[in-house]
This record gives structure tokens, sequence and C-alpha cells, in this order.
């Protein structure tokens, strides 16, 4: 096994290069209003910049890195948040990461539709006690691109499912978004 990894990391390293050198990179941001809608209790609506309700159990990444794959309608790319909250003595921590996929159903630096999916974690931890809660959802969206195609403004509507954590009294949810985003792309 000690031979085999390295090995295999060399082999997918040089097999990823050729696509490498087409990939355009990009980071981006998510602005927008979240419907979360738990299977027990009451639902709440937020809106904010990134995820700035995740400590609720909102579901809403802020900062977006990725890149194209291919000829440059397909994208992977990684939604990520972290958000610290102290006082009184205590401290909560939320870390949201989720890995995605996303098919532009037009040409690289034109307008047009897209579909994206994607699975993740939402991870809480405060006063000794944490919690890791898995998500998965898809989104449909329109792009336009600026900057001569440096860069796109995002509006999408997304659909994630939040899994139950019943050890630490997280209840299943539903969460329904529009998000209003911008990428910068090399």
């Amino acid at each position: 096994m000690r031979r085999t990894l390295p090995i295999l990391i060399v082999a997918l390293t040089l097999a990823a290069t050729p696509a490498l050198a087409q990939t355009r990179w990009f980071v981006g941001a998510n602005f927008g209003l979240t419907h979360y809608s738990p299977d027990e209790g009451d639902g709440v609506t937020s809106i904010g910049w990134g995820d700035g309700t995740s400590l609720v159990g909102l579901w809403q990444p802020g900062l977006r890195l990725g890149g194209t794959i291919g000829a440059g309608q397909d994208e992977l790319y990684a939604d990520t948040a972290l958000q610290y909250l102290t006082g009184s003595g205590s401290s909560i921590t939320a870390l949201q990461m989720s890995g995605n996929y996303q098919h532009d159903f037009s040409k690289p630096r034109t307008p047009g539709a897209y579909l994206n999916a994607g699975v993740g974690i939402m991870s809480l931890s405060g006063d000794g006690a944490s919690a890791s809660l898995p998500v998965f959802g898809a989104g449909l969206g329109y792009a336009n691109p600026f900057a001569e195609g440096h860069g796109r403004f995002r509006l999408e509507v997304r659909f994630d499912h939040q899994n139950e954590d019943s050890d630490h009294g997280f209840p299943a949810a539903n969460l329904v978004s529009l998000r209003l985003g911008f990428d910068v792309i090399d």
C-alpha cells in the first residue's frame, strides 16, 4: 500500500494535466433568501450574505471556489462557509462545505441556464458538543457574463435537504433558496 498510493497520485496527476491546462478557475460569493422547513417545528425565512444564518440550521454557503472541466460547459466547485459566534463565556462554530457539479447549457462566456447538484456537510460545535449533518441538493439558474467573460452574475433557485441528527436534536429539514451571486473567472 505504501508504494501504491504515491504511484496512483502521480498517475492521476499526469492524466489530469491536459484537462487542467484548459481549466478556467473562479472564485465567487452568494447572497440569498432561504426558507428553512424542518420536519418538526416552525419554518424560518432568512436573508443573508453567504451563510449569515447557518448557526440556526440554514444552509447557504457563501464562498464558491472551482473550475471548469472539458470544453468549459461543465464545472466542479466547492461552496464553503465558516461562522464563529461567541458571548457570555460560550462559543459556537459552524462550518459548511459542499462539493458540486454544474452543467452550463450555453457556451462559455455567453449568457445561459445551468443545472447543478451537490452533497456536503454542516458541522456545528460549541460548549463541548458537536454535530455533523449531511446535506444534498440541486439548483437551476441563469448566468450572465460581464468583464468580457472574466466574471458572471448568477441567479439560482435551489432545493437542499438536511438529514436528521437525532442524537443532537437536529430534525431533518428542507431548504428552498433564491440565490444571487457572482464569480470572478481567470
